[in-house]
């Protein structure tokens, strides 16, 4: 399955921070959630939550170490490596001190690289 791999971030201003709590997960890309079905109660389908700017993710947090599936706004999702993803997965473990820190070192990691 092809997944993209992030760190969820709040805006303070224009200033990305780690979001609260801390979390990171993978977002699928729409061709991986399956075919188009017309919902006949009007709920949006998955081509529209995308069209509005919003991603099908599973999501891992200190609240959620072992996953919670959901929509989350793209303009949350700071797009990560496989690597970074795998090895703040492996802080999670350790407690949230560890991850928060972890999370913290790869939002300026990433924020670098960016620019």
């Amino acid at each position: 399955m092809d997944v993209d791999p992030f760190l969820m971030i709040e805006w303070e201003g224009e200033i990305p921070v780690v979001a609260s709590p801390p979390t990171v997960g993978v977002a699928c890309r729409l061709e991986e959630l399956g075919p188009e079905f017309d919902d006949p109660e009007g709920f949006l389908s998955d081509r529209e939550f995308y069209e509005r700017g919003w991603r099908w993710c599973e999501c891992y947090s200190t609240w959620e170490p072992g996953g919670d599936r959901g929509y989350v706004p793209a303009a949350y999702l700071l797009p990560l490596r496989p690597v970074e993803l795998d090895a703040a997965r492996a802080a999670l473990m350790h407690g949230e001190d560890v991850f928060r820190r972890a999370l913290e070192a790869l939002l300026d990691c990433v924020t670098h690289r960016m620019n």
